[in-house]
């Protein structure tokens, strides 16, 4: 009981470890990924800054939804200034959305803003 109860315990912990792990994105001013290249920040959702960059490249990994912003801080209104990409693992991606973009937020996963996220959004607005 003891053996089966200690490998539940590693295996719980291992998966935990892993999952805490988000996949890195860095920007450049570059339109290429070339240029001066930001921090790598972490995938996890939270908001970045963008000011004076062109272009974002993920680590390897997996496949993540960038959303991008006018406003510093993450914050826009749905439909008027919010742009998305989806990025594949280690892909440079250009960010020309007709705009300026100030922040952006890398999800750990390919989903956009969920729905609840939008919502918000425009309460927020309002």
């Amino acid at each position: 009981m003891l053996f089966k109860s200690f490998f539940t315990s590693l295996s719980l912990a291992a998966t935990l470890a892993f999952s805490a792990r988000a996949d890195t994105i860095a920007a450049y001013n570059g339109t290429d990924c070339t240029g001066s290249v930001g921090n790598s920040v972490q995938c996890d959702g939270s908001c970045h800054d963008f000011t004076d960059r062109h272009s974002l490249k993920t680590s390897t990994g997996g496949i993540h939804c960038v959303t991008y912003f006018q406003s510093p801080g993450c914050v826009g209104t749905p439909g008027q200034d919010l742009n998305t990409n989806i990025i594949n693992s280690g892909q440079c991606q250009h960010v020309n959305t007709g705009g300026p973009v100030k922040s952006f937020k890398c999800s750990p996963t390919p989903t956009c803003l969920a729905w609840y996220e939008l919502i918000l959004l425009a309460i927020a607005c309002d």
